[in-house]
């Protein structure tokens, strides 16, 4: 962007006196709520009181003044800081490099450089000005991006309202409001500030229209809002934010240095507008804040809050000029707040897929605590998904919550969503905004299956084209309530095909009823687990899967899971054929390699036999961390861990290298029970 010329320089300062007329009356209307800033803030607005008396020069340099707000200075950025130039210029590659993969279409609006205007610095790097600033606001989109919260705004028909909590000097303001200029953006924030963030976007945008609080009455300050580009409403006048609708509230970096009561105030206003999202980036708790609690079970006590992996280490690293060894840490924290009710209603066009889909009208109506947890992941499975939804909403057992997780299908998948979650309010669904494969949607059906009912002692997965017996779910949690030793019940197994038939195979037969003693267990488990891809569709105590970690990135994660889960218990298996579980493909570990992960996690896990992963994630688990609920000496997990290796490494041994006499002797038996079938059919039409 140019420099501003000398006209520009005695306009801008023109709105900035126009700016300090509305701080005046701010500061001299009534403070409503939790006002008073913290005492880490009231120490710092004593630094900027200057900014009240700006001369010409101050405002022509005003970034330059911001380090009151940022910490960061003008002076790092000169020319002789080439170890924090490189430092920056990495940070920069590794964000950019990630937008790309992120959202390929996308990636070239997600990262801006800063301005020159009003003394904007940086170090040069791809012909633009980037700071740490620069950078956190990179990051602050890449997350918007990642969760699907900024394609719903770019798709939204009506203009967006979005409110930034403490918008600082107005950077983000800025870069926001060039990727998402259909928005009327508003600032609520300490009134000194306004001084500088409304001043710098009157440089940035000289033709906005603003409006700030005090101008007219508190109950026509949105009015015409459509039309308002920015609106600064100061803390202390909170009762006025009476905004139409709110599409997203955000906070960086100020939570943490808030009160309690006022991250919980803001968070609260936000849950009472019905705002769909809340994006924060902070530290959960500031050490030089001891009037804060816990920034992230602040937002969770109004929201379902879900974390965004960015980059390993926080955007401060960029700061920093010696080249990061070892571990990379993060103390700040992307976090999600999605709507616990959600404004929209099935069919209303407005409502993003990602949004969660909770279709009771408030919280009163849905049911009340439940026992069972069901965990259902879908993938383009949309002509076997109502069988499966009216199988599991026909359970005779009622006591359950069914969580709908949608991997980014392309097909009919989220409209059946929609219709069955309007009708029946044990229903509540989410959809990935992007394929995340099935180990992490696995895993996200866990936790937010947690999130949703904590209560719930029991959970299962389920998928999104089998079948079950009205009895499967009763049955099972009769059997646990019956076996406080047992972790997992799952019933027998009957395959059918694509138009259910029954295929004539033998079920599998697998159980360590009876074995209480962990080491005879796990002998028998580690030499004859068979069926995993069964069993692990059967129904846990939920406490036992956290224990064991739900489900890990590795190749058949399944029989991973059930040989850990036999380290805290039984596992029974109930003699009834309850499931019925539907053949769409082959098995076979180039189909997990395909399905089970992304690509990048897909091409190093191929490499990789799955009984070294299976073993080194069970040594890592045993001899590099606590396990009270394992009574087993350390010696004994070693030996445990080696025999684990070895046991599997000649299963996968035998099936690879194959025994005919076994393989034909199976055929033969299945030939023949599909000969006795058919004879019983033939004798029953006779």
């Amino acid at each position: 962007m140019r420099r501003l010329e000398f006209s520009d320089e005695s306009f801008v300062y023109q709105r900035y006196l126009e700016v300090r007329e509305h701080f005046a009356r701010m500061k001299s209307s009534d403070p409503t709520g939790s006002a008073d800033p913290s005492e880490y803030w009231s120490e710092e607005l004593e630094n900027i009181e200057y900014l009240a008396e700006a001369s010409p020069a101050v405002i022509r340099k005003l970034r330059h003044h911001c380090h009151h707000v940022t910490g960061i200075r003008v002076y790092d950025y000169r020319s002789h800081q080439e170890p924090r130039r490189a430092s920056l210029a990495a940070r920069f590659e590794e964000l950019r490099t990630l937008a790309g993969r992120v959202s390929p279409r996308r990636a070239h609006q997600l990262i801006h450089p800063e301005p020159e205007t009003l003394g904007g610095y940086g170090h040069d790097i791809d012909g633009g000005l980037y700071n740490v600033d620069t950078l956190k606001f990179a990051e602050i989109m890449l997350g918007l991006e990642k969760s699907g919260i900024l394609e719903r705004l770019l798709g939204n028909d009506d203009r967006n309202i979005v409110w930034e909590i403490g918008a600082g000097w107005g950077g983000f303001a800025y870069q926001f409001k060039r990727v998402v200029p259909n928005t009327t953006y508003v600032i609520v924030d300490l009134p000194e500030l306004f001084l500088i963030s409304a001043t710098y976007l009157s440089a940035l945008f000289p033709d906005a229209v603003m409006k700030f609080y005090g101008e007219r009455p508190d109950d026509e300050l949105f009015d015409g809002w459509e039309g308002v580009d920015f609106v600064f409403l100061p803390n202390t006048a909170m009762d006025a934010f009476r905004p139409p609708k709110l599409d997203l509230a955000i906070n960086m970096v100020s939570f943490q240095e808030m009160t309690t009561a006022q991250v919980r105030d803001y968070v609260s206003a936000a849950a009472k507008l019905e705002c769909p999202y809340l994006y924060s980036l902070n530290r959960d708790k500031s050490s030089h804040n001891p009037q804060l609690s816990h920034v992230g079970e602040l937002i969770a006590e109004s929201f379902r809050v879900e974390e965004i992996d960015i980059l390993p280490d926080d955007y401060t690293a960029a700061a920093k000029p010696i080249v990061r060894k070892g571990k990379r840490k993060r103390a700040y924290h992307h976090l999600v707040g999605r709507a616990k009710v959600a404004s929209g209603r099935a069919g209303d066009p407005r409502r993003s897929r990602e949004t969660v889909v909770v279709n009771a009208p408030d919280n009163a109506t849905r049911p009340p605590a439940v026992r069972v947890g069901i965990g259902m992941t879908l993938h383009n499975n949309a002509k076997y998904l109502r069988e499966a939804l009216d199988s599991l909403l026909a359970q005779e057992y009622r006591e359950f919550r069914l969580i709908l997780i949608d991997d980014a299908s392309s097909d009919e998948t989220p409209s059946i969503i929609d219709e069955y979650a309007a009708r029946d309010d044990r229903i509540v669904a989410v959809c990935n905004p992007s394929r995340l494969a099935m180990v992490r949607t696995w895993q996200r059906a866990f936790e937010v299956v947690r999130r949703e009912c904590p209560e719930a002692e029991y959970f299962a997965w389920a998928s999104d084209h089998d079948v079950w017996h009205p009895k499967w779910l009763g049955t099972l949690v009769e059997e646990l309530d019956a076996h406080r030793t047992a972790v997992l019940a799952y019933p027998l197994t009957q395959l059918v095909d694509e138009q259910n038939v029954q295929l004539p195979r033998l079920p599998i037969r697998f159980d360590t009823r009876g074995l209480a003693d962990t080491d005879t267990r796990l002998r028998h488990v580690f030499r004859e687990l068979r069926g995993a891809g069964s069993i692990v569709y059967g129904l846990y105590r939920t406490d036992a899967i956290e224990r064991a970690d739900v489900f890990r990135p590795v190749i058949a994660p399944d029989r991973l899971l059930i040989a850990e889960l036999a380290f805290q218990g039984e596992l029974l298996q109930v003699s009834k054929e309850l499931w019925f579980r539907r053949e769409t493909g082959g098995r076979s570990i180039d189909r997990q390699h395909r399905s089970l992960f992304r690509s990048p996690i897909r091409s190093l896990l191929a490499r990789v036999p799955w009984y070294y992963q299976h073993s080194a994630s069970m040594a890592w688990r045993l001899l590099t961390r606590r396990r009270p609920d394992i009574a087993l000496t350390w010696m004994q997990r070693a030996t445990l861990c080696a025999r684990f290796l070895v046991t599997q490494r000649r299963r996968h041994r035998a099936n690879v290298l194959g025994n005919s006499d076994d393989a034909k002797r199976i055929a033969e038996l299945e030939r023949e029970i599909e000969s006795i079938r058919r004879s019983d059919t033939e004798g029953g039409r006779a």
